[in-house]
């Protein structure tokens, strides 16, 4: 699993999708915890497609779990589903 918090913005959204992108190589499935994000700009979610496509090349299957401001910037700017998202993770619906 790899936990963001805080807000993801222009100041450091492209900086975060390296990130995520560097600990989710060599990985088979990821678990991107956005839970505690309470801001995500525009920019972030260009960075959430940038790793969804970089994921895809690397076959890393990988889901997203949105907390409220994430999910408000995703009914707005995903509408088609693209990024695959789950309501808690596996861990926290097995216990």
């Amino acid at each position: 699993m790899i936990t963001a918090t805080g807000e993801i913005d222009t100041a450091n959204a492209r900086l975060f999708a390296d990130h995520v992108m560097e600990l989710a190589h060599g990985c088979s499935s990821v678990l991107l915890d956005l839970s505690g994000v309470t801001f995500l700009a525009l920019d972030g979610m260009t960075a959430l497609y940038a790793i969804r496509a970089d994921l895809a090349r690397t076959a890393v299957d990988w889901s997203l779990m949105p907390g409220p401001a994430v999910s408000r910037v995703l009914a707005l700017c995903d509408p088609e589903g693209l990024v695959p998202t789950v309501d808690e993770a596996p861990e926290r619906i097995a216990g």
